[in-house]
C-alpha cells in the first residue's frame, strides 16, 4: 500500500468513526481499534442497533458482538477480499 492509499484508508476510518459516532450518541463508545472499532454499549435499550450494524457493514467490516465485564461490546476488522 502506498502512502497514497494509506491516506485514504485513514480518512475513511475518521470520516466513518465519525459517522458511527453521530449514530451512536451517548448509548456507548467508539474507538478506532486495529484498523476496525470497539464499540461499547452502555445503554442497550437506547442503542441503535440497526443503524450501526447496516453502517459496519456498509463499510465492509467483519462484526464481533460480546459480553465483556457485564458489558456487550462490538467488534470490528475490515474485511479480507
Amino acid at each position: 500500500m502506498n502512502s497514497s492509499e494509506s491516506d485514504k484508508v485513514r480518512t475513511n476510518v475518521i470520516y466513518s468513526e465519525d459517522e458511527l459516532k453521530s449514530l451512536i450518541k451517548d448509548s456507548g463508545t467508539v474507538r478506532d481499534s486495529y484498523g476496525g472499532f470497539e464499540i461499547v454499549v452502555k445503554d442497550p435499550s437506547q442503542f441503535p442497533w440497526g443503524d450501526v450494524l447496516f453502517k459496519l457493514l456498509e463499510i465492509s467490516s467483519d462484526v464481533w458482538i460480546r459480553r465483556e465485564n457485564n458489558k456487550i461490546k462490538i467488534l470490528t476488522k475490515p474485511m479480507c477480499e
